[in-house]
């Protein structure tokens, strides 16, 4: 389209100034102070003010004379805007962390030729022939406004910590590390393992939480500890003999790295990881260094705060479902809070996000765990995953989890689906090889919340209420009251009236804690 834009505009009737053109869309060269006639973006708004004035009364060819003039300062004002937008590009690649889309700025030059060429060619005429009223006039406000909107600053590319390695290797030289990680551990297109063994660290250790190190083990699968054969290092399973490293394990060890992709509610398993790992980091002197991530999650706190009764490995700590901090962020609360065992506090450093902040939306480039597989998915699993614990799929065993729910006795539902074992993924889906009918929600708009209304709604449409609870719903609820409150009929905003004096002091609690403001 760019080509053809510029082959456009290379006609025999006007367009940019030889100058302008250079041999290709970025070889612009500003023409000498005075080229143009004085000509300045601050003068023309003056110069063009009195013009509708003019126009009224002219005759006929009193117009033609004005509209040539008009054509002139209209390529005045292209001219200049152009000028003043090179530079600006310039100054802004030097004095922030934005830049001008490379696209955008190709489209919007070849934009400018090509109405530059209409104006003077057809519509304005040469000077010398009947101009065409009636659609050039109106061009110069639409270019003009396309050019100002295209020409706004664009939002870096957000840095993960994992990708500062500028800051992290001169950390690891000559230490004996140990990492945590997983499959979205990724240095652009590498794995953070593949990254440092590559730039000669000292890997000693491998530790993989749930799903495993290279993230090929599906949800709940026992893992056992391995080689890896890329690096040459053993890797010791966190979802296996113990959950926690040992001292032993630990013994060869300077530093640990923590680098997991996290989504952001409390029984994804992974901060309960991080908060063991700190205490075993803590108990035995070992510094631990976080390469933080964003939060897909981030911009909301929301759900009941869990009851200390039910504290497991899907509930460890006492916080809302939504918890809207990074891996990061959580750690400095661990340690703050005196979370850790005996109150211990683990000697921590946080390479910390570039370019990001908690009300920025992020896309997670690599899926985080096997069955959310895409945004969708990971934005709907805070409210979805409360299926979990009743007798509702949520899609596990299918191309699409957390994006579709459904169940056998469903039958007034029209939409359907059959989980089937998948290798990787869900060996043993719920409802397996059952036909389910329920809700598809691949196309709707995630609400920033513990969304209910799925909740609600199924309960109520299923036959025979007293199963369709499970008693891991209480675990993954965090509380007891959540299922008393559904089954006794409270709406939605009678539950989220409930949990409020909890969010709003964790809220306060949170605030202390946060580096993405």
């Amino acid at each position: 389209m760019i080509d053809n834009a510029c082959n456009l505009s290379k006609t025999k009737s006007g367009g940019l100034p030889r100058e302008a053109r250079g041999t290709g869309l970025f070889a612009y060269t500003p023409p000498p102070r005075g080229a143009w006639g004085g000509v300045s973006l601050l003068s023309l708004p003056v110069r063009l003010a009195g013009l509708p004035v003019r126009l009224a009364g002219l005759t006929e060819v009193r117009t033609h004379s004005f509209l040539c003039e008009t054509r002139h300062a209209f390529l005045s004002m292209v001219r200049v805007f152009i000028n003043a937008m090179v530079r600006a590009n310039a100054m802004v690649r030097v004095l922030t962390n934005h830049h001008l889309s490379s696209q955008i700025f190709s489209y919007t030059f070849a934009l400018v030729r090509v109405f530059t060429n209409h104006i003077t060619s057809q519509n304005f005429g040469l000077c010398g022939h009947r101009p065409k009223h009636g659609t050039s006039i109106l061009f110069v406000p639409i270019c003009l406004s396309f050019l100002f909107a295209t020409t706004q600053a664009q939002p870096s590319k957000v840095i993960v910590g994992a990708e500062q390695l500028e800051m992290l290797l001169p950390l690891l030289k000559e230490k004996r590390v140990g990492l945590v990680v997983n499959n979205t551990s990724f240095v652009k297109r590498t794995h953070l393992a593949d990254t440092l063994f590559a730039s000669g660290i000292q890997i000693k250790k491998i530790f993989g939480p749930e799903h495993g190190f290279r993230g090929d083990a599906a949800d709940g699968d026992h893992v056992n500890d391995a080689v890896d054969a890329k690096t040459g290092a053993p890797v010791v399973s966190l979802y296996g003999k113990n959950n926690k490293p040992t001292a032993e394990q630990l013994s060869d060890l300077d530093i640990v790295i923590f680098d997991i992709q996290d989504v952001g509610a409390r029984f994804y398993t992974y901060i309960s990881t991080l908060h063991l790992v700190m205490e075993a980091c803590a108990e035995n002197g070992k510094k631990l260094i976080i390469l933080d991530r964003p939060n897909p999650n981030g911009s909301y706190v929301d759900g009941p705060i869990r009851q200390p009764e039910l504290k497991s490995f899907v509930g460890m700590h006492a916080i809302p479902i939504t918890h809207g901090m990074t891996v990061g962020e959580f750690a400095q609360m661990l340690n703050g809070e005196g979370w850790l065992t005996g109150m211990k506090k683990c000697e921590l450093q946080i390479i910390k996000i570039k370019n990001w902040k908690h009300t920025d939306n992020y896309s997670v480039p690599i899926r985080p765990s096997p069955n959310l597989p895409n945004d969708q998915a990971i934005r709907l699993y805070p409210s979805l995953c409360l299926f979990e614990g009743t007798v509702i799929s949520v899609g596990r065993g299918t191309p699409t989890p957390f994006q579709i729910i459904g169940n056998p006795e469903l039958k007034e539902f029209s939409f359907s689906f059959t989980p089937v074992p998948i290798k990787g993924y869900s060996t043993e889906p719920p409802q397996k090889d059952k036909l389910c009918f329920g809700i598809d929600l691949r196309s709707v708009t995630p609400a920033r919340k513990v969304d209910l209304q799925y909740l609600l709604m199924l309960y109520e449409k299923y036959p025979d209420k007293e199963k369709f609870f499970l008693p891991y719903f209480d675990k993954l609820a965090g509380t007891t009251k959540l299922k008393q409150q559904i089954k006794d009929g409270f709406t939605e905003a009678q539950i989220r009236k409930s949990w409020k004096p909890g969010l709003d002091k964790f809220k306060v609690l949170r605030k202390k804690y946060l580096i993405y403001n």
